[in-house]
């Protein structure tokens, strides 16, 4: 099983939380429970239900059946579940499921046939995240990655040229030669292009460089 579930601090709370075996069993039903509605042997699971038994809780807590079962008492008393025993198999119903999993942004993970576990994408943050990487960088290309601090010193130094443009043209040149991300050699070389062009560019002010030309990097 893949994935994971929401579990709010106010759990800290929880008049049950010091009991290691209520704790155990109460969020093993949250990893196990149902994240949709499915269908399991003609019957209908609904979401935050799922149908096992004592020996089952047994066997994957850890706990003896005498714990599950107290533990499974205590819960029921404090509301937390509802339950539904057959001569076959139990029915556990999570009562505040729908509070304890919102499914805002979320995305199901299918689990076992028993359940399943969600997990949550925020897409907006990751958006976010992704948007501030790219504030970090002054050019991030497929080889070459550069701040906005060593930019302004760049500037200062090859004065003559566009920055970015010219990144922009050593970058595709660069990976045209086979280097890569990690590659220690793309910082040389892409100094001795930026001197090789300011120079060229200072000497002859007139002219201009649409295009690096290929062979940015040094011997290979």
């Amino acid at each position: 099983m893949t994935g994971w579930i929401k579990l709010h601090r106010k759990m800290l709370d929880w008049e049950w939380y010091s009991s290691p075996s209520v704790a155990r069993v109460f969020m093993h039903l949250l990893l196990t429970a149902s994240f949709e509605d499915e269908k399991w042997r003609g019957k209908t699971i609904k979401r935050g239900e799922l149908i096992t038994t004592i020996a089952d809780l047994s066997k994957e807590t850890g706990l003896s059946v005498k714990s599950v079962r107290l533990a499974l008492t205590k819960l029921q008393k404090g509301k937390q579940i509802v339950t539904k025993g057959t001569n076959k198999n139990t029915l556990i119903a999570i009562v505040k499921y729908e509070e304890y999993q919102s499914n805002e942004n979320e995305r199901a993970n299918k689990g076992r046939t028993k359940g399943q576990t969600p997990i949550n994408i925020d897409e907006e943050e990751k958006n976010k995240k992704n948007k501030q990487k790219k504030k970090n960088w002054f050019f991030e290309g497929k080889i070459i990655q550069i701040s906005f601090e060593m930019a302004e010193n760049w500037k200062s130094s090859y004065a003559n040229l566009d920055l970015l443009t010219v990144l922009k043209e050593i970058d595709q040149n660069l990976h045209k030669e086979g280097y890569y991300r990690g590659d220690s050699r793309w910082f040389s070389d892409t100094l001795s292009k930026l001197k090789e062009l300011n120079l060229k560019m200072k000497s002859n002010p007139g002219i201009a460089i649409n295009r690096v030309p290929s062979g940015s990097g040094g011997e290979k």
